[in-house]
């Protein structure tokens, strides 16, 4: 009688087996792809990789305004991406934080580094880099944040900017040339980037002027006539 039961529960065991079995490849996750890494390209690296020591020294046209402007810190993390819904990492991604410190108008402020998965005018999809510029408080919260820079280039293509108060303001690469500074020194290659709304300067039109090695030469609000440029700067890599 025993052996009769075994005989009868012995199929039964093989088809809860084969059960588990088909139940437990259904709940296998689909293996995730990684991504390429997003190592900051050196065009990126040139303009806005700058250590402790660095200064720049701005003057206002016009005026007896000088402003100095210094690197306090430097710091370049390697962030671990993960895929969304699992603990499989997707990518690597670079992220490069430079913090500055203006003695004229009394402010900290970031400039952060980093890429994304995709640009927005790019067809082909490939990832895209972007500079933000960060104004900080007093106590370091966050007064505004503009993105002004992303790569690759696309002369006369405008992108939304990250804000942290007006909304849906847009940037663009207006052009790539010469620019005069204030003591008549001649710079090339300079990309001047306009901002539509900046949010820091109340949603007004402001430009900003970024040397491929030198990184930030000035910035300009043409409303108030402000011009910012540069007549003197170290660069410490």
């Amino acid at each position: 009688m025993i052996t009769k039961a075994l005989h009868t529960l012995r199929p039964l065991a093989m088809a809860g087996l084969m059960a588990l079995a088909v139940g437990g490849n259904s709940c296998q996750k689909e293996k995730v792809e990684p991504q390429p890494n997003l190592w900051i390209p050196a065009p990126l690296r040139n303009m806005f990789d700058f250590k402790p020591g660095s200064y720049w020294i701005l003057t206002l046209p016009g005026t007896s305004f000088v402003d100095s402007v210094y690197v306090t810190s430097r710091k370049m993390d390697t962030l671990v991406v993960l895929h969304p819904g699992s603990r499989d990492t997707l990518n690597l991604r670079e992220r490069l934080t430079v913090q500055y410190r203006s003695l004229f108008y009394g402010y900290n402020y970031l400039i952060e580094v980093e890429g994304g998965p995709y640009c927005f005018d790019n067809e082909n999809g490939l990832p895209c880099y972007s500079a933000t510029k960060v104004v900080l408080n007093s106590n370091n919260s966050v007064r505004s944040r503009t993105r002004f820079y992303y790569y690759p280039e696309f002369v006369g293509s405008s992108w939304p900017i990250q804000s942290g108060a007006l909304g849906g303001p847009f940037m663009r690469l207006e052009s790539i040339g010469p620019l005069q500074t204030s003591d008549s020194t001649e710079w090339s290659d300079v990309r001047r980037m306009v901002v539509e709304e900046d949010p820091f300067e109340q949603g007004r039109l402001t430009e900003f002027y970024v040397h491929p090695n030198l990184g930030l030469l000035g910035w300009a609000v043409p409303e108030f006539n402000r011009r910012w440029g540069t007549v003197r700067s170290k660069q410490v890599r």
